[in-house]
C-alpha cells in the first residue's frame, strides 16, 4: 500500500499511543542506565607556567614564541610511563601505568606558557590528587631531562572545584534516546501501515480496484443491556431473525 505524503500526519495521528509508548520507554530505560547503571565522572585540572630560564626583566620575543612551540612537548613528558609511574608510587594507587594515563589529558592555554594537566576519575577526590601529583611529577623530573628549572603551579586542583559531574550526562543521554525512540517509532507506524492490505475508505477501493462502490456495511455495537437478536428456523431454507429492543 502506497502512502501519500498528505497521508503521513494522518497515520502518525492514528498511532500517536504507539509514539508516545516509545517516548516512555526510551525515558525509563535511558534514565535507569544514567543515573543507577553508570558511575559517575569527574574531573580535576591543575595548571602549570613553564618559563625560560633566562626570562627575567627583559623578555626576549623569540624565547616566548620557542617555549610556546614546546607546550607540546611538555604535553608529551606529562603523559609519558615515566611520570605515570612515579605518580602511581606517590600515590600508592592501585592501577597499572597504562589505565592511569588513560585519564589524563593536557592542553596548552593558547598564547601562552601554561599548560593544564586535567584528571578524569571515579572519585572526586582521587581526581584531584591524580592531578597535582601529575604536576608535582613533573616540575621535579622535567629539569632531569631539558635545561628548564622555573616551572610554577599556578592552580592546584581542589575538590571544591570538582563537584559537577562531566560524564554521563542523563539529560544529554535521555534527550537522545528520546529523539532515537521518535524515528523508531515513525518508522514503525509508517511500516505497519505499508504492509496494512486493508481498504480503509470507498474511494481506496474506487481508486484501486477500479470499482464503483454500491453500498456498504457500517459497524454496529450491540450490548446485551438494551438490544439482544434471537434467530429461530422456521424451515429447511428459509430463517427469520427478530431484533428485541429493550426498553
Amino acid at each position: 500500500m502506497e502512502i501519500e505524503k498528505m497521508d503521513i500526519l494522518e497515520i502518525l495521528k492514528k498511532r500517536v499511543r504507539m509514539l508516545i509508548l516509545f517516548a516512555l520507554i526510551s525515558l525509563l530505560v535511558s534514565g535507569g542506565i544514567s543515573y543507577f547503571a553508570l558511575s559517575p565522572q569527574y574531573e580535576g585540572t591543575t595548571t602549570l607556567l613553564v618559563q625560560p630560564q633566562n626570562l627575567g626583566n627583559s623578555i626576549d620575543y623569540n624565547d616566548v614564541i620557542t617555549n610556546e612551540k614546546l607546550i607540546s612537548t611538555y604535553g608529551e613528558i606529562i603523559k609519558s610511563k615515566k611520570i605515570a609511574l612515579d605518580v602511581i608510587q606517590q600515590l600508592n594507587l592501585k592501577m597499572n601505568v597504562d589505565h592511569l594515563l588513560q585519564s589524563v589529558q593536557t592542553e596548552g592555554v593558547k598564547n601562552s606558557l601554561v599548560t593544564a594537566i586535567s584528571v578524569t576519575d571515579s572519585d572526586p577526590e582521587r581526581a584531584a590528587m591524580i592531578a597535582n601529583a601529575f604536576a608535582q611529577s613533573f616540575r621535579n623530573i622535567l629539569p632531569t631531562i631539558m635545561k628548564i628549572e622555573n616551572i610554577s603551579i599556578l592552580d592546584e586542583a581542589n575538590t571544591e572545584y570538582v563537584q559537577g559531574t562531566i560524564s554521563p550526562s542523563p539529560y544529554f543521554i535521555m534527550g537522545v534516546a528520546l529523539a532515537l525512540s521518535i524515528c523508531i517509532g515513525i518508522g514503525v507506524a509508517l511500516f505497519l501501515e505499508m504492509i496494512d492490505k486493508t481498504f480503509k475508505t470507498e474511494e481506496t477501493v474506487e481508486q484501486v480496484l477500479g470499482l464503483t462502490v454500491l453500498g456498504s456495511i457500517s459497524k454496529y455495537k450491540s450490548t446485551a443491556s438494551n438490544s439482544s437478536i434471537n434467530i429461530k428456523r422456521t424451515g429447511s431454507h428459509n430463517t427469520k431473525a427478530t431484533e428485541v429492543i429493550g426498553g
